[in-house]
């Protein structure tokens, strides 16, 4: 950490400034003997009242104890290194200051006009002393942010500037304020100095940005609430949002009035969660969420005061009061509105079956729970109208049925734990449909036409890796006027998809495209993994990012000879075959006897049973693959019939004609003839080569990268270091250089994808994809291998 802090001078400026900053701070104390100790926040009563203007000085620096010098210093120096790489040592430094100073200030500024003006949150927290040394680091993590475009930047600048504003309109806190503040003076700082440039962003095509702006807002409504709870800003603009949530039900025991708290806040942030996913029936939900809660907030913060006179019209308190109140119902207004117009972005559904069968279930658990709450009101002798008329006052909030009068009833009485337990499991009944529908909604898929995606396949290729689209597992997309395709897995939100589309010469930037909006309209997430070049250009003209995770090999078969000192293994490996009279034999599944199809699965058994970590799959074939009849085989014989080995070969269309061939799988018994399968494949390359075809692609070797070392990119050093972790194990590396030995030319293999923040998720998707099932034995053997081989 040090050695990479030297190459940041204004880092090491800044954390330096820190430091003695706080040992100032601590010996002035000590010298007073805590008297009068220097205070180095800021607030109104410290700079305005006592007309101390300098003190904003020391915003960036003051730090109120030890455990928050080490935060401020540790995040620092995560935050600072990165801002100075983008921006430079200079501007890095004015960045930090101006936005720690200027942010607090402006803050002051309004409290000072809050507090001139009688305003009831700027006057309950005049006396607070602000301690902001997160505010410079805010400032220049934003401005950072907004030059950078990095996604996980934006993402990570974006939530602390929304919790800021949460915090500030349901507490009034200055010190969220200066925070706030800090931030938009960095963004509006950036916004204002770019000029227009040709650099795209990233995209989320027609519906993602809706989809995660409408879930961000729904959830920042459940924490408002949360935080308002508190009792931390009871004069906050919108702290009637909490008062309105607060102490659900008095009546009911601590543990469930609880429960009565939080259940509309757990089925709002259930919603959330349903909107980032594109759920229709969670847009539905937070829109009567939202209008039956503002429309109970109307009541009983509108309606019932005035008509009962409480407010006074002239009153200035009373007026801020009503202002508050009247911003509480235009959040609430505001996410019904908006939901319900973009309510087109919302299209994921579930089945009209599933969806009656829902509420079914539902219905018949309301009834349920009404019934048994009814029964055994009535055995233990309570009051029907005082059982209902109490289930009532634990479901609406108390300040709903301010108006009326009921019998006060001890928290502990049985009418006040039945009630409040049956109102807990009717407000379970909306949460869990919501849930239900969430989890069961199913949006479109696709099952493979294996006869249309083949006749594809023949007419346009699809690249060398095209004929795995036909494996089982995968899925297959097709445009809207059927000419093109995209195969893919789905695990889980993530869409893999396998190498390049089958489509004509031309087309696969719009392909990529629409399949990219296909993917958005279902809220799914693509990747492309094993990508070609011309996927790669297509997906950065939309501001995608990509990384090399592995090299394809092709053999050009107009200029392949067996020439060369670097093949001199090859001629070796044909020249014992010959002596040792192994013949290579082109053949398919199809044409084998019983006895041949017996010995290829017997050596396919033996080679597993060799092998205890898990046979990989995806782009891997295996032998349940070898039947298809438009697969090659290569197969090794000797004169007596056994065989050594099999390798085999998919085929490569372009334009409706065959032009070469993929090697996938290469297997040889314990006691095959040595160099057996250079010999398979040189054989398969000379006879391609007869038969007038282009190339012959010994497939893709993954992770087989540089060295980490040499990586610049983090994503870049990390997915090198996994493959050398593996190498031990699955021996992709090794497997490239024995490949290198035919003199191919190497073709990079991209995985594109949208942004940082959705690589945890790909790179899991992935590694399942190449391993759907792996057993503990084969989990243990895995890591052993890894650990041991690593030494």
């Amino acid at each position: 950490m040090l050695r990479r802090l030297r190459s940041f001078p204004a880092t090491t400026t800044i954390l330096s400034v820190l430091v003695v900053a706080a040992i100032a701070h601590m010996v002035m104390r000590a010298l007073r003997h805590g008297h009068g100790s220097p205070d180095w926040g800021v607030g109104y009563t410290s700079v305005v009242h006592d007309r101390q203007p300098w003190r904003m000085l020391l915003a960036p620096v003051g730090t109120a104890s030890v455990t928050q010098l080490v935060l401020v210093l540790v995040l620092a120096a995560i935050v600072l290194p990165i801002a100075e790489s983008r921006l430079g040592s200079r501007r890095a430094t004015i960045a930090w200051a101006a936005t720690g100073i200027l942010g607090p200030a402006l803050g002051l500024a309004v409290q000072t006009v809050g507090v001139a003006m009688g305003e009831n949150g700027a006057r309950a927290t005049q006396h607070t002393v602000a301690v902001v040394p997160f505010a410079g680091i805010l400032g220049i993590l934003v401005i950072t942010a907004a030059i950078d475009r990095s996604a996980w930047l934006r993402s990570v600048s974006a939530l602390l500037l929304a919790t800021c504003t949460v915090v500030v309109l349901y507490t009034s806190s200055p010190v969220a304020l200066a925070y706030l503040l800090s931030g938009l003076i960095g963004w509006s700082t950036v916004a204002l100095a770019r000029r227009a440039d040709d650099r795209q962003e990233a995209e989320r095509s027609r519906h993602g940005h809706v989809r995660v702006r409408m879930a961000f807002l729904v959830a920042a409504t459940v924490a408002g609430p949360v935080i308002a709870m508190t009792r931390l800003g009871r004069s906050a603009p919108l702290a009637p949002l909490g008062e309105f949530f607060l102490s659900w039900d008095a009546t009911a025991p601590p543990f469930t009035g609880l429960l009565l708290d939080a259940a509309p806040l757990v089925l709002l942030a259930l919603g959330a969660y349903g909107l980032s996913r594109g759920s229709r029936a969670a847009a539905i939900t937070v829109i009567c969420w939202a209008v039956t809660a503002g429309l109970l907030a109307l009541w009983s913060f509108g309606i019932l005061p005035i008509a009962a006179g409480v407010f006074d019209w002239n009153d200035g308190a009373d007026v801020e009061q009503n202002l508050t109140y009247l911003a509480a119902g235009a959040v609430l207004a505001a996410i019904a509105v908006l939901t319900a117009s973009g309510l087109r972005h919302f299209a994921v559904r579930v089945s009209t079956r599933q969806a009656v069968r829902t509420v079914a279930v539902a219905a018949a658990c309301t009834v349920g729970i009404l019934t048994v709450f009814l029964s055994i009101a009535s055995a233990v002798g309570i009051d029907p109208r005082l059982a209902w008329s109490e289930l009532g006052v634990h479901i609406v909030p108390p300040s709903v049925l301010s108006d009326f009068t009921f019998d006060a009833i001890d928290a502990t009485s049985p009418v006040a734990v039945l009630a409040s337990w049956a109102a807990i499991a009717l407000w379970l009944v909306p949460i869990g449909v919501l849930g239900a529908f969430i989890v069961s909604a199913r949006p479109e898929s696709h099952a493979t036409d294996v006869p249309r995606l083949r006749h594809l396949l023949r007419e346009h290729g699809g690249g060398t890796f095209g004929f795995m689209a036909t494996w089982p597992g995968n899925r297959t997309w097709f445009s809207a006027d059927g000419s093109a395709s995209v195969t893919y897995r789905l695990l889980g939100r993530t869409v893999i998809v396998l190498s390049d589309p089958v489509c004509a010469a031309g087309r696969t930037a719009s392909t990529i495209t629409e399949f990219i909006a296909w993917c958005d309209d279902n809220g799914r997430t693509p990747a492309f993994y094993s990508a070609h070049d011309e996927v790669l250009d297509a997906t950065r003209r939309q501001g995608w990012q990509a990384v090399e995770v592995g090299v394809e090999s092709l053999i050009p078969l107009d200029a392949f000879t067996l020439t060369g000192k670097r093949k001199q293994n090859i001629r070796t490996a044909i020249n014992r075959a010959q002596r040792e009279n192994v013949r290579a034999e082109w053949t398919t599944y199809e044409a084998l006897d019983a006895d041949q199809r017996a010995g290829l699965k017997a050596l396919s058994r033996s080679w597993k049973q060799g092998k205890p970590l898990p046979e990989m799959g995806f782009t891997l074939g295996r032998f349940e693959q070898l039947a298809d009849p438009e697969v090659q085989l290569m197969l090794a014989y000797d004169d007596t019939g056994a065989l050594h080995a099999v390798t085999s070969w998919l085929p490569v269309h372009r334009s409706g004609r065959l032009i070469g061939y993929t090697l996938d799988v290469m297997r040889r018994s314990a006691d095959a003839m040595p160099g057996v399968i250079e010999f398979l494949i040189a054989s398969t390359a000379l006879g391609s080569q007869q038969r007038g075809l282009e190339l012959l692609s010994l497939s893709g070797s993954p992770l087989a990268g540089g060295d980490p070392g040499t990586q610049k990119r983090l994503i870049d050093r990390m997915t090198a270091r996994v493959g050398r972790a593996l190498e031990p194990v699955y021996h992709f590396r090794s497997l490239a250089s024995f490949k290198a030995g035919f003199e191919p030319q190497t073709v990079q293999l991209w995985l594109a994808y949208r942004d940082e923040t959705t690589l945890p998720a790909t790179a899991a998707a992935i590694a399942k994809a190449y391993v759907p099932i792996i057993r503990v034995g084969e989990a243990f053997a895995l890591l052993r291998s890894i650990a041991w081989r690593s030494r």
